[in-house]
């Protein structure tokens, strides 16, 4: 159990400062403009909350629902991840897209790291197949119940 909780934390470190450059390379690409900063910062915020606040907390559920499974362990914490990725879509519609995407991140950064200490990179990169199929699920469910597809992820 010992560095559980900085695992967790490097995790949200990881998937904030991907997310935050994958921003910033949007907004170099539309341009930059005086408003482009504030995006950044504003961006900024909201995955830190995100990621601290509700992904840890979150993690920290997936972990101790499937720590003893041995056989879908992979599977069902993804699919726990994802499924509270895709509920944040009721409080922030324009954004569920962006929290699944780091969600992902965050969970790939978290089992990249267990998988580290254990030394099976076989068993990531199988699970990481099961993982994209629920990707797909939750883009899907977010065009399903909401319209906003994946245009919104690319700059026009």
């Amino acid at each position: 159990m010992e560095g559980f909780i900085p695992r967790k934390v490097r995790a949200a470190w990881f998937s904030t400062l991907v997310f935050l450059c994958f921003s910033y390379l949007l907004v170099l690409f539309e341009g930059f403009s005086e408003s482009s900063g504030v995006i950044l910062i504003v961006t900024l915020i909201v995955l830190f909350i995100g990621n601290f606040v509700y992904m840890i907390p979150v993690s920290l559920f997936s972990d101790t629902l499937t720590n003893k499974m041995e056989h879908y362990r992979f599977v069902c914490s993804a699919f726990i991840h994802i499924f509270f990725a895709v509920l944040t879509m009721f409080l922030i519609k324009g954004f569920a897209l962006f929290s699944i995407i780091c969600t992902v991140l965050f969970f790939m950064s978290d089992e990249w790291q267990k998988q580290k200490k254990n030394d099976s990179n076989n068993k990531l990169t199988i699970n990481g197949a099961a993982l994209l199929f629920l990707i797909a699920i939750g883009f899907y469910c977010v065009e399903m119940f909401t319209g906003y597809g994946l245009k919104y992820l690319m700059p026009l």
